[in-house]
């Protein structure tokens, strides 16, 4: 196979056809059309929202990319439920249960967090609320 493909041969340099030629093309291209949308993906910020917890106002809001997604009064909600997988990170999430058993993520493109902290945040919510916390742990 090496007669007819001489790049195959084992060698302590870098041809420059075609590897030489494939790194230049995969460099330019890999620049030109991935770094513009990297930086369209920082500036616009896709995903930001923030939580806020009123217990003045009684209140649970969500709001991601400028735009209110729920606003639920601290009646409206049952519980607070915590869950998590079996390996130390593996989908942990925390969610809220309204009385109509509506469940409501709202930990959707956050960071990754451990089970201990998040069942001492998970805990720390349901306390300022004043609703149950519910603890879905894998069996076995």
């Amino acid at each position: 196979v090496n007669e007819y493909m001489w790049w195959l041969r084992p060698t302590t340099e870098m041809h420059w056809i075609p590897q030489g030629f494939f790194m230049s093309f995969w460099g330019f291209f890999g620049f030109l059309f991935l770094v513009p949308i990297n930086w369209y993906l920082q500036y616009t910020n896709a995903g930001a929202g923030v939580i806020e917890v009123d217990k003045q106002l009684r209140k649970f809001t969500i709001v991601r990319d400028d735009e209110l997604l729920e606003d639920i009064d601290f009646e409206r909600i049952e519980k607070v439920v915590c869950e998590y997988g079996a390996l130390t990170i593996q989908n942990n999430e925390m969610y809220i249960v309204t009385k109509d058993m509506r469940e409501i993520h709202f930990m959707d493109g956050m960071e990754p967090i451990t089970k201990r902290q998040l069942e001492r945040k998970a805990a720390e919510l349901s306390e300022f609320i004043g609703v149950d916390l519910e603890v879905d742990a894998p069996t076995g």
